[in-house]
């Protein structure tokens, strides 16, 4: 399945391969963009978990565009994807450190 997500200054796409089912789709989840273009999202869990991280690099996209229709104005806009992020599931560094004691 895949969702795109609208905002005045971007566009996004994203394929669900796997959702963890204790993600809490009632809360806004975090992205954030580290200076060596390394993405993290974070989204929270119905258990009051640290949430689900996912990470992967920030890559320029190459000639590739996105078509968005308007239902309420009937008009169509095709926007240019300027990069490409690919993340993986990922586990809380801290889980794994205690883990290895």
């Amino acid at each position: 399945m895949s969702r795109f997500s609208v905002n005045q200054s971007f566009a996004t796409r994203s394929a669900d391969d796997f959702k963890p089912a204790s993600v809490d789709r009632s809360q806004e989840g975090h992205v954030e963009v580290a200076d060596n273009n390394e993405v993290t999202i974070t989204l929270p869990q119905q258990q009051g978990s640290k949430g689900v991280v996912y990470k992967g690099p920030k890559k320029p996209a190459v000639k590739e565009c996105v078509l968005i229709y308007d239902p309420q104005t009937r008009s169509l806009v095709l926007e240019r994807i300027t990069s490409q992020i690919q993340v993986k599931q990922t586990r809380y560094k801290q889980l794994l450190s205690k883990q290895c004691i």
